[in-house]
């Protein structure tokens, strides 16, 4: 008989968090422990050039509830999100970063708003404190988000609780000109949104370059504008594993879900 799917998932995308990583399995595990009877950690390694890998290579053997994937190469932050997607086996998945700004002591939250009846849960986060050049970019993304849009544009996070049905609908339509919470966003899902604060930074600093955060909103923008809600993903993977730990049998085709397990909803 199979075994059963956990109950909640928590896919975290890792890159450049080597620093972060102890600090974040031993809170989550803390928070989980008390609020779900089984849960599991998808860790993805986007091809970190620090030493994320051998780090999420420990934590999988130190506690079996850890899955760590390691990407062929760095294939970016939603890319990595969908790979964790589709080899999670949880009923609900939940979305976080790295880097400890997302409170996994907030995950109670998140849980108890879904048994409420939401397949979406999405938290929004208050006005942050960016210095002054990366304020007025975001103001200026945000009010042209809005130009394409009927209603108000709130500030989301990718931290994020869906359903395992969410998850294979986010995969359904998934590319690569497209963020993880775009997609999610476009499927106009049963959701409700939270308030949950950011945390600062537990170590390092940030990968997102102003460079990099200027291609990431013109991908977003160009993806809206287009008028692009859910098309078929292009040719090609999204990403390709080139190690898991612990091992799953033969590795699955990149860039596609892994067969859902049993009793999973």
């Amino acid at each position: 008989m199979p075994a059963a799917a956990p109950a909640l998932s928590v896919v975290v995308p890792v890159y450049d968090c080597a620093d972060c990583m102890r600090a974040l399995h031993a809170r989550l595990a803390a928070t989980l422990d008390r609020t779900v009877p089984d849960w599991e950690a998808v860790y993805v390694d986007d091809r970190s050039p620090d030493a994320s890998w051998p780090l999420l290579l420990e934590l999988a053997r130190s506690d079996r509830r850890v899955r760590a994937l390691r990407l062929t190469r760095n294939f970016g932050q939603s890319a990595a999100t969908y790979a964790g997607l589709a080899h999670s086996e949880g009923e609900r998945i939940v979305v976080m970063d790295c880097d400890l700004q997302d409170p996994p002591e907030a995950i109670p939250q998140l849980r108890a708003a879904a048994l409420e009846g939401a397949e979406v849960v999405l938290t929004t986060r208050p006005e942050p404190s960016y210095g002054p050049v990366r304020r007025l970019g975001t103001a200026a993304y945000l009010k042209l988000r809005r130009l394409g849009t009927s209603g108000p544009q709130p500030r989301y996070s990718n931290f994020s609780l869906i359903s395992r049905e969410a998850a294979r609908a986010v995969l359904a339509v998934a590319d690569r000109g497209r963020s993880y919470l775009m997609t999610l966003c476009s499927l106009e899902l049963p959701s409700t949104a939270l308030e949950v604060p950011r945390e600062d930074r537990h170590a390092g600093e940030s990968s997102y370059t102003l460079r990099r955060l200027v291609r990431v909103g013109f991908g977003n923008l160009w993806t809206q504008y287009r008028g692009q809600t859910a098309a078929p993903r292009p040719r090609g993977p999204l990403w390709e594993v080139e190690a898991e730990a612990p091992a799953q049998g033969p590795p699955s085709a990149p860039g596609s879900p892994k067969p859902e397990p049993a009793g999973s909803r």
